[in-house]
This record gives structure tokens, sequence and C-alpha cells, in this order.
């Protein structure tokens, strides 16, 4: 799914539980730019208030001006647009600086297990996009899972789920194609439209993604849940 579209199923949550006062903050690397532009458009298309929009350097571990910002500025919900480490050194600094808003989403890293065993407790309610979650049950998608479990002694991630998804629309991609050649896959590709362990997959004519999407999870109690879309969720999004 594009970046720019990362938040929109968390903004469709916003816009049901009528909070309205969103502050946006970015790593100034080009793919937390996307996801930050993307979720600024989005928001305002929803009708929600952004009331900061603002970059930081990617690297800064100290964000407790930023999150101070954020908080002045009235947000009821705070948006980071980063990777692993500005969603864990935001979330410390929130706790640093005693504000705890209604909602806190972070792209990225809340959706490995690695953010809730860095975190322990202070990762309960974030909110996050994923492109995979093994309980999402697409066609597949427990038998993958499971072989995982079997063969690496761990759950795989969203990336190994995306990574198999791939090889197979690619091995049927060849077989519709009859041949390797590069162009008969790539017209076969373009023209599909199927359904993979993480969802549906179908591209437009520049090979952007248009059918797949995001889910949103959310941590509660130790464990991941889908709180977005409705048709998959496990559990209810709970807001402070």
């Amino acid at each position: 799914m594009p970046a720019g579209k990362y938040a929109v199923g968390f903004l469709e949550l916003l816009v049901m539980k009528d909070l309205d006062n969103v502050a946006i903050v970015h790593a100034d690397d080009s793919f937390s730019r996307d996801v930050a532009i993307g979720a600024k458009k989005w928001a305002e298309r929803f009708g929600l208030k952004v009331v900061l929009f603002e970059g930081f350097i990617k690297g800064t571990i100290n964000l407790d001006d930023i999150a101070q910002r954020a908080k002045a500025a009235n947000a009821e919900v705070l948006i980071v647009c980063g990777h692993m480490d500005e969603s864990v050194n935001m979330r410390l600094s929130l706790k640093n600086i005693g504000w705890h808003p209604k909602a806190y989403f972070a792209s990225v890293g809340p959706a490995t297990q690695a953010f809730h065993d860095n975190l322990k407790d202070d990762a309960e309610h974030v909110f996050s996009s994923s492109q995979w979650e093994p309980v999402a049950n697409f066609p597949g998608s427990k038998e993958f899972n499971d072989a995982f479990v079997e063969a690496y002694k761990g759950q795989p991630s969203y990336h190994a789920a995306a990574a198999y998804a791939a090889g197979r629309l690619l091995t049927a991609a060849i077989v519709k194609a009859g041949s390797i050649d590069r162009e008969k896959v790539r017209s076969v590709l373009y023209r599909m439209d199927a359904m993979s362990i993480v969802g549906r997959f179908g591209v437009d004519s520049t090979g952007m993604q248009t059918k797949h999407f995001n889910v949103i999870i959310q941590w509660q109690k130790g464990k991941k849940e889908i709180v977005w879309p409705e048709e998959l969720k496990t559990a209810k999004p709970l807001f402070r």
C-alpha cells in the first residue's frame, strides 16, 4: 500500500470517535515525509483539523520538545510518521512530559513484536498500521503462519508475509504468461486481480498498488489487536 495512505484507516476511526485536533510529526527521510503528507491530506479530507505539522531530523533521540509543541497546540491525537526508533522515542517523550493524548499512532514500528518487547506496558493503547496480521483470515494465511512458526520458531512479521505473497503472485503471473519473459510477466501483473495471504492484489497502469490496504492495529493487554477495518477487527479501538 502506498505510504501516503498508511494512516487512512486510523483517521476514519478518529472521525467515528469525534476526535478533531490532530498533530502530525515526521522524521525527515522520504518514506516518513510521504506518510506524513498523505496523513495530512486525508485528515483534511475527513474534516479533521491539523493543529501541528512538523518535521524533525532522523536519528533525534529526545523528542520532548516536539511532543511539547503538539501538546501546546491542543492536539487530541498525535501521529508520528517514521520507523521503529521514532515510534519508541516519541512514546518515551510522551511519558517524559506527562502527556497522554487521546490516541497515539506511529507508522511501522508498533506493528512488530519488538516494539512491545522494548516498551513493555508503555506500548499499551498505541495504534499503528500493518500490511498483514496472522489473525486476518486471508486464503492461505493460517497455513503460512503455522509453517513459518514450525520452521523458524517465531511469529512471522508482515515483511515475511509480504515477501511470501510476492513470490506466490510472481509464480502465478509466470504460469499465466506461459513464459519468464520480463515484459510478458509484467503485462500479466498489471492486469492481475488476485487474493494473497496479505489480502487483495491489483495495480494501476503505473504499477501502483490499488487493491491492498493496511489494517490498523492497537496494543491491548500485551497483544496486537486489529481494530480496523470492521470486517477484520478482533477488538474495539480504545481511546484515553
